[in-house]
């Protein structure tokens, strides 16, 4: 498995490996486990929620901490989704003002070219 999460950079990968016994695991897939430089758990079925829950990161945060991190990047990118669309609708509406406003130009131009050239409706 250690293998498989070279391919992908460590700060991004959370390994979780579960075995269908308690302490089912090797003194070489423990090891192997301790040396990675990647987030890796190694627990059983068992015991699989509480080990989750108290997991410490490399980088020191705990699980509910990368939650309360990736709630605020969820939250803060909906708050800029929000905004976006915001943005959009207005310029949708400046542009029917604009379209509008060009269309009465346009209108009292031909208009006063009709007059100039004296063509009657």
């Amino acid at each position: 498995m250690i293998g498989t999460l070279n391919n992908y950079r460590p700060e991004v990968v959370f390994g979780v490996v579960v075995t269908s016994r308690l302490n089912g695991y090797t003194d070489g897939a423990i090891q192997a486990a301790q040396e990675s430089k990647h987030n890796l758990l190694l627990t059983s079925f068992q015991n699989m929620s509480q080990d989750m829950n108290k997991y410490v990161f490399i980088n020191g945060n705990s699980t509910r901490e990368i939650l309360t991190i990736i709630e605020d990047q969820n939250t803060k990118f909906i708050q800029q989704e929000e905004q976006i669309m915001f943005l959009m609708k207005n310029q949708v509406y400046q542009n029917r003002i604009l379209y509008v406003i060009t269309f009465f130009i346009f209108f009292i131009f031909f208009l006063f070219i009709f007059k100039l050239i004296k063509i009657e409706f």
